[in-house]
């Protein structure tokens, strides 16, 4: 089968772009500077630039965000005359939530100019047709956790009690204050413990006992976290997003708690307990979740097994929409 010449570009490091060009076997080139917000993105132009003029692709795909890589390809595009592909997160689709007009219609534009945009589920796909764009659902695939093959990854105690790990990275749309009230809802006995920087701007003094903050984690102590966990939780107030988290779960077998949306328990359909975004329900949710922790982990190993059959199908229909579009047939 003929393999397209192709190239995935994205300014940030996000386990869906490592997934999804490793399965299309094509140079994934993550562009990451740290300087202030114009120094990164012309540092991030300039080798963006010489990435498509060294490798001249047919076919390039950009995420979104940035709104920044995603416009400056659409116009690259006429001139360099490659197809441009957006892989459209939810915060692509909508950016800034949707709150701001202009970024809006940037938004409607790109839809509307890229040849092909690919976002998770059917909800955004009928936001992209909406605005006269082309549309593509594939969600991510789930990840290949590096504990199940390496012996250096060592479960982590927690004395004993039941450890809840909330995978947080505390933006705008995510409802931790109210899982904070939760963990003063639930048995001592079920700490939650929280990934990511909270800045500074979390009120702690008087933090229930049962909550535990663990800061930025890197990569390889994350998994450990993730395999130690007895229930893994991710929520958001987002109705048609799909959670990187909640792939985590699935591929370390965890009973997981997930937001109550109809986008994620039609993906999430096994191994998990759903909860509306308030303190009462999500503390419901972790007790249910932590009293049938047994049998939500044998449904999550059938929805691992579902979810990667499930992909490799979508993913070879991608590859050939792919390939009608490096042949030039939109």
């Amino acid at each position: 089968m003929e393999k397209v010449h192709g190239i995935w570009i994205t300014w940030e490091r996000q386990s869906r772009n490592r997934g999804i060009a490793a399965a299309l076997a094509w140079p994934l080139v993550e562009i990451e500077c740290g300087e202030n917000r114009l120094q990164r993105y012309l540092k991030s132009l300039i080798r963006t630039l010489e990435v498509l003029f060294r490798e001249r692709p047919a076919v390039v795909v950009v995420q979104n965000p940035s709104i920044v890589l995603a416009s400056v390809s659409i116009w690259l595009s006429r001139i360099l005359g490659f197809k441009i592909v957006i892989d459209a997160h939810n915060s692509g689709i909508y950016p800034a939530e949707g709150q701001v007009p202009l970024l809006m219609r940037i938004s409607r534009w790109l839809q509307k100019k890229a040849h092909l945009t690919v976002v998770t589920n059917r909800a955004l796909l009928d936001v992209v047709h909406g605005n006269r764009g082309r549309g593509f659902v594939l969600q991510d695939p789930v990840p290949l956790p590096p504990c199940f093959y390496s012996q250096r990854f060592k479960k982590k105690s927690v004395n004993g009690k039941i450890n809840v790990l909330y995978i947080c990275t505390f933006s705008c749309d995510e409802p931790y204050r109210e899982v904070f009230e939760a963990a003063a809802k639930i048995d001592s006995n079920i700490i939650i413990q929280v990934t990511g920087r909270h800045g500074g701007n979390i009120p702690l003094d008087d933090k229930p006992a049962n909550l535990q903050f663990l800061g930025f984690v890197p990569d390889e102590i994350y998994w450990e976290r993730l395999s130690s966990a007895d229930v893994i939780m991710d929520l958001t107030f987002r109705k048609n997003c799909l959670l990187c988290g909640a792939y985590e779960a699935v591929a370390v077998e965890k009973p997981l708690v997930l937001s109550d949306t109809a986008a994620l328990k039609a993906y999430f359909d096994r191994g998990c307990v759903y909860v509306k975004p308030c303190a009462d329900d999500i503390a419901r949710g972790i007790i249910q979740a932590v009293q049938n922790r047994t049998r939500l982990h044998h449904e999550m190993k059938q929805q691992k097994q579902i979810l990667r059959f499930d992909w490799a199908a979508r993913q070879a229909l991608f590859k050939r929409k792919l390939r009608a579009l490096s042949h030039g047939m939109d």
